[in-house]
């Protein structure tokens, strides 16, 4: 999804940071693509801060930031209809916090001060639809990404002072290297990379902020709204 979001930026004009831990295909990805790479672990804080500077300095204003990196607890080669406790508490839990949630959060807190300081933009989070649901064959990725959804509920408002708008995007099972392959195999309907991205694209452009943005495979983007509760009062009252 990544690769496909940047190809859809550049054929619009963008110029384009990719950012990503695996040297070899983010590399190939920028020669592909016409856009620069910087090495980067989404965990590391000192990652980000030096990413932002260079970034700034090599190819101009931040604009508008996606935070997508993810991955999935699950083994890929683990068999779906498995016990998800033959392997959940063998470290996963730690490694896919620190990705989809710390990544997440370390990328945003980075992005304020330079989009403060260029007069706002915006940041777009890849959740997923099992930040809205559970995901029963791989419950840590599911909290990971319900995490990120409550992030960005509570950022928005706060940022929207300082003229950034921070959206979620949610795709549905997406054909990602990422997803179990007895899932693949089974022929689900998934949403392709290039859809997500343009997708993706589109919430970013919202002049709306702090909103939830869903697409399925077969189901145009809409907003996936809850019920809002006052803190103090327990009253519950559409959002």
């Amino acid at each position: 999804m990544g690769r496909a979001l940047v190809s859809h930026l550049r054929s619009t004009g963008w110029k384009v940071a990719i950012l990503d831990v695996n040297a070899e295909t983010g590399t190939a990805s920028a020669h592909d693509t016409g856009s620069r790479f910087y090495r980067h672990d989404v965990t590391s804080a000192e990652d980000w801060e030096r990413a932002m500077r260079e970034i700034a300095t090599t190819i101009g204003p931040v604009n508008k930031v996606f935070l997508n990196a993810g991955i999935m607890s699950r083994p890929p080669a683990a068999p779906i209809n498995d016990d998800i406790f033959d392997w959940m508490m063998k470290g996963s839990y730690d490694r896919v916090m620190r990705v989809n949630v710390d990544g997440a959060l370390l990328g945003l807190q980075s992005a304020i001060p330079v989009l403060t300081a260029n007069g706002g933009g915006s940041v777009t989070v890849t959740s997923s639809a099992a930040g809205l649901t559970g995901l029963p064959f791989d419950p840590f990725y599911s909290m990971s990404k319900h995490a990120v959804v409550g992030m960005i509920r509570s950022f928005a408002p706060v940022l929207k002072k300082r003229g950034i708008r921070l959206n979620a995007f949610c795709p549905g099972a997406m054909n990602t290297a990422i997803v179990p392959k007895d899932v693949v195999a089974a022929g689900y309907a998934m949403l392709e990379p290039d859809e997500a991205a343009q997708s993706c694209v589109e919430v970013s452009d919202m002049a709306s902020t702090g909103g939830v943005w869903i697409r399925g495979p077969g189901v145009p983007l809409w907003e996936y709204r809850t019920p809002a509760v006052e803190v103090g009062s327990h009253r519950i009252k559409e959002k």
